[in-house]
């Protein structure tokens, strides 16, 4: 009788083991911090693994359009998403909206300076100073920065003062390390360190750039529907999001 209940174990371990999959999913770098902890929870409840690629929305973009072999593509925006559903490069009606992101402009400096509200002003008290975005044609966040400063008519009075990043990650590592003294970043990001920020947040107002509507999308290439389809269900369900408005993000 032990034999045999032994027997059972071991042929449910293997069972389990042959029904489990492994998703390949490409995410946009500002949402690293959410998506592993959500992950974390669909791997536990499902048994299923998920591996994840981070870039830029742009990298990611054009990897796909070469071939990655990714099932589902998280973006920073919803225009890449759409170019790959219009172009039938994805599963028909897969296409979503999973977050809504928001713009804050970080100073990081520790002397007075750090108290001023009115950021362009900030700006134009020292010609040396620079600030940090994510590169806009590849990186959505990059391109809000970039709309944000010509509603404030800031481009040409900062040329050759705006230090482009790959992405909005590199855009916060830029600032962090005094690289540069300013940049634009995800709040998201600001829910995503273990430390107190110095210097001051400044939240940019919705008014002053296009929405930053993020879009997940399944890929038609994809030999995993059902697994895709089941992750894009726990993405909706309430458990994901939580974790997601917990990192400050709309829906």
């Amino acid at each position: 009788m032990r034999f045999f209940c032994f027997f059972l174990f071991i042929m449910a371990m293997f069972s389990a083991k042959s029904i489990a999959e492994e998703l390949t999913i490409a995410v946009a770098s500002n949402f690293i911090v959410p998506m592993n902890k959500i992950i974390t929870e669909f791997e536990a409840e499902t048994g299923h693994r998920v591996q994840m690629s981070v870039g830029s929305s742009g990298k990611l973009y054009s990897q796909i359009r070469f071939g990655a072999p990714f099932d589902i593509f998280f973006s920073a925006d919803q225009k890449m998403p759409m170019n790959l559903e219009a172009a039938g490069l994805t599963l028909e009606n897969s296409r979503f909206t999973y977050a809504e992101g928001r713009l804050v402009f970080w100073i990081n400096v520790n002397n007075n300076e750090s108290t001023i509200k009115d950021w362009p002003v900030w700006l134009q008290q020292d010609s040396t100073l620079r600030i940090a975005i994510a590169n806009p044609k590849l990186a959505p966040y990059g391109l809000a920065a970039q709309e944000v400063l010509q509603k404030k008519q800031m481009i040409n009075k900062l040329k050759g003062r705006i230090i482009n990043a790959e992405n909005i990650s590199q855009a916060f590592q830029y600032v962090s390390t005094g690289n540069v003294q300013g940049g634009f970043i995800s709040k998201s990001q600001l829910f995503s360190v273990d430390r107190d920020l110095k210097g001051n947040l400044i939240e940019i107002p919705r008014s002053y750039h296009n929405p930053i509507k993020q879009d997940a999308v399944i890929l038609a290439r994809t030999k995993k529907s059902d697994l895709s389809l089941q992750f894009v269900s726990f993405i909706q369900g309430e458990k994901a999001k939580e974790i997601i408005q917990s990192y400050g993000y709309e829906l």
